[in-house]
């Protein structure tokens, strides 16, 4: 699991994570990765994570894909 320091780091760069057959925006994501665009949707995505761990699904964000 990444901090929210880490993701407040990616702020204006592009984020990748594990494949997670969820939904088009989750192929999405893990094709062409994420963009972190400001500090509050930096602490969403740490929220998001957090979230998807305790029900036992680890998202496993990166820098690289």
């Amino acid at each position: 699991m990444q901090t929210l320091s880490w993701f407040n780091s990616k702020i204006g760069k592009k984020i990748f994570r594990d494949y997670y057959k969820c939904c088009a925006t989750c192929d999405e994501i893990f094709e062409n990765g994420l963009l972190v665009k400001s500090k509050e949707h930096a602490e969403v995505l740490y929220n998001t994570q957090n979230d998807f761990e305790a029900e036992g699904r680890v998202m496993n964000y990166r820098d690289k894909k």
